[in-house]
């Protein structure tokens, strides 16, 4: 069994070269692995890129950059009931079992010298259930996971986000000779340029999904973690009076808009005021502008536009707060984005006893799962971003009252109305630099960006 381990490990983990970069790549929704129809390779440093497509339906690619081909493509979960690992934290591991029918399943943890770790037995009834699997410091262990109708064992890396399911169904004995990687043949030049040290995008593409993407300076067997996220399927997009088209994501239980607002009508036609060279409007609570940043249409195109107090509510200022849901510039049947949505979707996300934070960054690495990746639309340095929620956020900027534009790419700002005669207004900030949400009092007199919520 030993000699079986190992051999196994090291086909599929080691390389023929030790100056060959090998990678795998995961792309996960909601936690879970799911496969691809498409990877894009783009190297950042020697400008060239490669499309490794069309794909087998499996979850993890051992992709040699070196080649710039799939070498080794690692088969998971073929139907909807299975049993799926994820990283609960170092040295934990969920384990998600979803049964069509009742099933005794047997646990068994090994260590690399074969060594039983772990023998538990536990009787689960049909549906999902969640547990937990401890590897303890061992960096390296083989779950095997069997019943009557289930067997499927797993690589855990101790550190790393990545699980690799190895072994398939009908296979009763830990050393069977199914416990394989399913080959991914290509041609042996594929074109790619890669060498260690430049920086990749690696692009995950699947139907129906939004794609994502991740840049790094790859190391020799690094993990790989591209987070997708799914249009909400009652309403894949809305538009807005001006006809503009906005793509919807869900998130938890809510349907966000993906973009900002870009509208200069409300949906009943009546206009806003175009604050372009309106100059100082501090104390201006009453009329309605919208802004370019920078005066700028174009960057409106990309970064929505900017929206005072007056505008995005279509109300005057009050002092004793808001209804909780205010269409405002929205489109019929969505709402200019409240404290309170913001606060449901951050605890979706994982966000902590600091939620109820005021004029502090709040939650660690929520900033990051509700950033764009890249930096396209941020500048140069965009950490922590993962845009795990398909939330999208990008540096869109702010208008001061008294004129200024700034921050433009390294800070966004968003509406989050209020329903207290506390503070009638909230906003949200994220920059390229950090990894939380700032949860700060607004000023009905700037311009900051607005998201909409499906009623």
């Amino acid at each position: 069994m030993r000699q079986n381990i190992l051999i196994l490990l090291l086909n599929i983990f080691l390389i023929t070269q030790a100056q060959d970069v090998t990678v795998m790549l995961t792309a996960k929704y909601q936690g879970i692995p799911v496969f691809l129809d498409s990877i894009i390779l783009e190297n950042l440093t020697q400008p060239n890129q490669i499309i490794l497509s069309p794909l087998p339906k499996i979850t993890a690619y051992q992709i040699d950059l070196n080649k710039g081909l799939i070498i080794n493509a690692i088969n998971e979960h073929s139907d909807e009931h299975g049993i799926y690992v994820t990283l609960s934290q170092l040295g934990f591991y969920k384990v998600i079992v979803s049964l069509s029918q009742p099933q005794n399943l047997k646990f068994e943890l090994f260590d690399l010298t074969g060594k039983l770790l772990v023998n538990q037995s536990v009787r689960f009834t049909a549906g999902s259930h969640l547990t937990e699997v401890h590897t303890g410091n061992e960096p390296i262990t083989i779950l095997h996971v069997h019943g009557d109708a289930t067997s499927e064992s797993f690589i855990l890396i101790g550190g790393k986000e990545q699980v690799t399911s190895i072994i398939q169904k009908d296979c009763n004995d830990f050393s069977c000779p199914n416990m394989e990687p399913i080959s991914v043949r290509h041609s042996s030049v594929s074109g790619f340029i890669f060498s260690p040290g430049d920086a990749v995008r690696f692009t995950a593409i699947r139907t129906g999904m939004y794609p994502n993407t991740f840049i790094s300076k790859p190391l020799n067997l690094d993990s790989i973690i591209i987070f997708l996220s799914i249009p909400c399927p009652d309403n894949p997009v809305v538009y807005d009076y001006d006809g503009n088209l906005y793509p919807t994501v869900q998130i938890g239980s809510q349907c966000w808009m993906r973009e900002n607002m870009r509208t200069t009508h409300y949906s009943n036609g009546i206009p806003l005021v175009n604050g372009t060279g309106a100059g100082n409007i501090s104390g201006d609570y009453f009329t309605k502008y919208w802004f370019d940043y920078n005066d700028d249409p174009s960057n409106s195109v990309i970064y929505g536009k900017l929206y005072n107090g007056p505008a995005v509510l279509n109300l005057p200022y009050n002092p004793n707060g808001y209804p909780e849901k205010i269409q405002g510039v929205c489109p019929a049947g969505w709402h200019v984005s409240s404290d309170k949505d913001w606060m449901r979707m951050e605890a979706y996300l994982g966000m902590g006893a600091d939620t109820n934070l005021l004029n502090e960054w709040r939650g660690f690495n929520i900033g990051g799962k509700l950033k764009e990746t890249d930096t396209i639309h941020w500048t140069t340095v965009n950490k922590y971003a993962t845009n795990e929620s398909g939330f999208s956020g990008m540096g869109g900027g702010g208008r001061d009252s008294n004129g200024p534009y700034s921050s433009l790419r390294s800070i966004g700002l968003w509406w989050a109305l209020n329903n207290t005669n506390y503070y009638p207004f909230y906003d949200r900030k994220m920059t390229n630099l950090m990894p939380s949400v700032y949860r700060g009092i607004g000023d009905f007199d700037f311009g900051y960006s607005c998201r909409c919520v499906k009623d």
